[in-house]
């Protein structure tokens, strides 16, 4: 495996810190570096990263709250009930519910094989084919 590689130096980052703070845009800090303005900025954003920034730590999910996030998501709950719950942000509770095979389905959860095979029939005509739709 690849070890990971950073391309910028410390001193790098420092002038990238330093200069952005002073107010100088990034083409002129790119020229300075050698880098071009998008460089420049996206090392900027990832220096100033809340987590990096404050000196916090991403919250990882424990055994137990994964155990939660399937309980809930068999149960029916959307992303936004797990969250609330559970107290954390929607996006991480349904990017986590992915990530340990129990992804979430619209706003109430989960849906049965009922609801999605009437979906189906309805989105096909009579005959079993798919309507197609002409806008004008």
């Amino acid at each position: 495996m690849k070890e990971a590689v950073n391309w910028w130096s410390q001193e790098h980052d420092a002038i990238v810190l330093s200069m952005t703070a002073e107010g100088h845009p990034a083409s002129h800090i790119g020229k300075l570096l050698g880098r071009s303005k998008s460089a420049v900025q996206c090392r900027h954003s990832r220096l100033t990263k809340r987590s990096v920034a404050t000196g916090k730590r991403l919250i990882r999910f424990t055994a137990e709250e994964d155990a939660k996030i399937a309980e809930l998501s068999d149960a029916g709950k959307s992303g936004s009930e797990i969250a609330e719950i559970m107290g954390r942000i929607m996006s991480s509770v349904i990017k986590r519910a992915r990530v340990i095979g129990k992804p979430l389905h619209a706003k109430a959860g989960q849906k049965s094989g009922k609801d999605q095979r009437e979906r189906l029939f309805h989105s096909r005509g009579r005959n079993g084919h798919a309507q197609l739709s002409r806008s004008r």
